[in-house]
């Protein structure tokens, strides 16, 4: 049994932690030609259908975290803050519940055969199904041709997270540069 308990716990640090990794999908226009682009500002955020959380509900903090960590891969980038900017940054905070199923079985059970209909057999275990539920955050980062007013590019990261917890700047620090770093573009030079 203690064998049992250490595998189950085992399993449940490995399915907790895999769920903690950051998951990071971008896509663009691919006519566009990103070189000319060397100005950008962030627009207010807006927002985008059911889970969305608005700013105003977000900690002030989390929204300069958000603000400051997109400033700072544009500029490494090479980019440059303009009132007038040639892309226009818009985020989006999507909060949803998911849920998972999870199964857990007992195993192949080696005990006193039964008798079936002419056949014996041994009992092969049991399986608890069980649903878990956890929070999902999402950044969404859209860059938007100012002059056309088209989406060009579009990163998404999501992540499990600590609805309880309040201060998220290290989560937004990590899924902001793991979204950027999938922005393979820079201004001409």
């Amino acid at each position: 049994m203690k064998v049992f308990n250490a595998i189950a716990v085992f399993t449940a640090v490995i399915l907790f932690s895999s769920c903690s990794s950051i998951t990071v999908v971008t896509d663009y226009d691919k006519t566009v030609d990103f070189t000319k682009y060397k100005t950008y500002n962030i627009k207010s955020p807006r927002m985008a259908g059911d889970g969305t959380i608005d700013p105003e509900k977000l900690s002030k903090r989390n929204i300069e975290a958000i603000h400051s960590n997109i400033e700072l891969q544009m500029n490494q980038k090479g980019y440059v803050k303009s009132a007038n900017p040639d892309v226009w940054i818009i985020f989006y905070i999507k909060i949803d519940t998911k849920q998972e199923l999870r199964t857990t079985s007992t195993g192949y059970y080696a005990g006193n055969p039964y008798y079936y209909g002419g056949y014996y057999g041994y009992n092969t275990g049991f399986s608890d199904v069980s649903v878990v539920e956890y929070t999902e955050g999402s950044i969404i980062i859209d860059l938007v041709d100012s002059k056309d007013d088209v989406l060009v590019w579009q990163g998404v990261g999501k992540k499990t997270i600590n609805e309880n917890k309040i201060d998220h700047t290290d989560e937004i620090r990590k899924t902001i540069g793991e979204i950027f770093y999938r922005y393979r573009f820079s201004p001409a030079k």
